[in-house]
């Protein structure tokens, strides 16, 4: 994550302290990303006109317009929710489906604002006036929209709320994985979008056209669109879906470059689709309705480009050797499919609200070769104040290692069809990779010599020692004294 000068660091640390620790910090969240987002859109079209550009060519270009009297500086200069609600809502009747409804969630008669109408009016000009003064550059933005998503997750983990973003370092070993194949993609698709931190991850290591995605939250859907336009990515670049993709995939039939997924961990689901749905229908079993996670999976290999796809997505270790269905399906997958392509091992303790270990599971269409590269990098990772982080120099590790695709001691195995049959297509990682380090064998011609030489010294010391006791008896020239100075000696050794 880019480093914020020492102001605007402070300036977030500030902005996200909610105004009334009784409410809701998810609200709070909304409302102040929400902010953001509305003071960049407003101040691009006011740019916009104040360079002449036609408004009608300026709404092609941005996507949306904006009355005269709804401007950023209007609001500025009189704060009240009456006049941020005409600018929010101004956005339900916006014709480009991108930014309709974009700030629906955000909710002004929320009590983290105030538990009365007095203190949420004084608490929210508060709160537009610190958006005002944030220090931001056309290339920071970004970095704002980083820090606050971090920022607020973090807070949220705290009060035991629903984290609602990929770290970013686990963002950069699933957009490394999918980026060791290409340095192009034509759509990137993230059916469990979040924040779209994933997707802006490949679009900043590998060029792309299109970016899809689909979520269940509104209010995180909404964080999603606004992350993607605060990257400078263009809403003619982007398509968002609103909704859960197991009941209501908005998607259709597209098929997709690549697909980059952090999914629910395990989550229930309907697990009673009709029998022609396609998704599920190439598999002779369906998941468990107590773990969604292959129902994920089949979900987007069903939306992965046949003509060499790549897919990267973190998930629970239970997928990789859970039976029952989920045995039946792995089999299918890797037998008759050959659609995995690599099994990486991350630390636990990597993600918010789980300490869970996780793993990245590689999924590709077309490949050339049947076996499948196993990776153990448990052991990396460096502890953190409150999770375990994974160092720049580890994730160029983990992408290296996986892009070389060689056997590596204690770390890395390439395991063929045959060797992941004979385990009964169980993929649980210590079956391939053995991290044991054991002790050093012991050098027995090294430790005779260290001893022998130890038993010299013993010796020197000791006839010089007994030197000194002769040339002693010779100055006391009393043989009864240097008999007791001799029982003294033994008593204290």
């Amino acid at each position: 994550m880019e480093q914020l000068d020492q102001g605007l660091d402070r300036q977030l640390r500030e902005l996200v302290k909610m105004p009334n620790p009784q409410g809701k910090i998810a609200d709070y969240r909304n409302l102040v990303v929400g902010l953001v987002g509305l003071r960049f859109l407003a101040q691009r079209w006011e740019r916009g006109l104040a360079q002449y550009v036609e408004p009608a060519t300026l709404t092609r270009q941005l996507g949306f317009s904006l009355p005269v009297d709804q401007t950023w500086a209007a609001l500025v200069a009189q704060p009240e929710p009456t006049r941020l609600s005409q600018m929010l809502a101004h956005f339900a009747t916006e014709p480009e489906p991108f930014f309709q409804d974009l700030f629906k969630p955000v909710n002004l008669q929320s009590k983290c604002l105030g538990s009365t109408a007095t203190a949420r009016q004084a608490a929210l000009r508060a709160v537009i006036a610190q958006v005002n003064d944030l220090t931001v550059s056309a290339t920071t933005w970004g970095t704002v929209a980083d820090q606050l998503i971090t920022r607020f997750a973090w807070v949220m983990q705290k009060q035991r709320e629903v984290p609602f973003y990929t770290p970013q370092t686990i963002s950069a070993v699933l957009a490394g994985v999918i980026g060791a194949h290409t340095t192009t993609l034509d759509s990137v698709y993230d059916p469990t979008m979040g924040t779209a931190s994933l997707l802006l991850a490949l679009g900043q290591r590998v060029t792309v056209d299109h970016y899809v995605g689909q979520e269940v939250d509104e209010a995180v859907a909404m964080i999603g669109r606004l992350n993607l336009l605060l990257h400078g990515v263009s809403y003619q670049q982007c398509t968002t879906y609103l909704g859960d993709v197991l009941t209501a995939d908005q998607a259709g039939t597209q098929q997709f470059s690549a697909i980059i997924a952090n999914p629910p961990y395990s989550v229930h689901w309907a697990a009673n689709p009709t029998a022609d749905d396609p998704r599920f229908a190439a598999y002779d079993k369906l998941p468990p309705k107590s773990k969604a996670d292959l129902a994920f999976i089949e979900q987007m290999v069903y939306h992965l480009d046949d003509a060499g796809g790549v897919m990267a997505v973190a998930l629970p270790h239970g997928v990789l050797f859970r039976q029952a269905a989920e045995g039946a399906i792995r089999r299918t997958m890797i037998e008759r499919d050959n659609l995995i392509d690599a099994v990486i091992g991350l630390p636990a303790n990597l993600f918010p609200g789980t300490t869970l270990p996780m793993m990245v599971l590689v999924l590709k269409k077309h490949r050339t070769t049947q076996d499948i590269f196993f990776m153990d990098a448990s052991k990396l990772g460096r502890k953190g104040k409150n999770q375990t982080v994974l160092t720049a120099e580890q994730v160029d590790r983990i992408v290296t290692t996986y892009r070389q695709r060689i056997d590596v001691p204690n770390l890395a195995h390439v395991a063929s069809a045959a060797e992941v049959a004979a385990n009964q297509y169980n993929l649980n990682i210590p079956r391939y990779v053995d991290t044991y380090v054991g002790e050093p064998p012991v050098d027995l011609q090294r430790v005779t010599q260290e001893l022998q030489a130890t038993q010299a010294d013993l010796a020197r010391t000791q006839q010089a020692f007994n030197q000194m006791l002769g040339e002693l008896a010779e100055k006391l020239g009393d043989p009864q004294k240097l008999a007791d100075l001799q029982q003294l000696l033994k008593k204290k050794d």
